[in-house]
């Protein structure tokens, strides 16, 4: 348990809000694994926020756990074929703004954005208001 604390506080800080880059951003430019991850964290405590304040049943029962393993073990660098259908959905949506030698790295942040993302729905969901994304 303390290890997953550790990773999901290490991804926290690593997804803090990218410092502004002070040149024009435009929509091809290839984004970092970063800026890729905390988009993705960003849409999905939205999406979690919406369920939630809709009283969707989607909003009831705590994350799978073979799922959040799935994470782990890409977070790691242990990427499984076939991907889980969350990552693979959100690395095709990103694959047009990642650098081919990045795409691991790509994947690896999305994994930690979506643990980050269920630790804070899971801190949501008991009461209690969750860490904040820091840098």
């Amino acid at each position: 348990m303390g290890q997953m604390q550790a990773e999901i506080e290490g991804a926290r800080k690593r997804f803090a809000e990218p410092k502004p880059l002070g040149i024009a951003v435009s929509p091809n430019r290839q984004l970092t694994p970063a800026e890729i991850a905390y988009k993705h964290l960003q849409s999905l405590i939205a999406f979690d926020e919406e369920i939630r304040n809709t009283g969707s049943p989607l909003a009831s029962g705590g994350p799978d756990e073979n799922y959040v393993q799935q994470l782990r073990d890409i977070a790691a660098g242990r990427i499984p074929n076939p991907l889980p259908g969350p990552i693979r959905v959100a690395f095709n949506k990103s694959r047009p703004n990642v650098a081919p030698k990045d795409e691991i790295a790509t994947l690896r942040a999305l994994a930690r954005a979506e643990l980050v993302a269920i630790d804070i729905d899971m801190h949501i969901d008991e009461g209690h208001i969750p860490p904040p994304i820091s840098g």
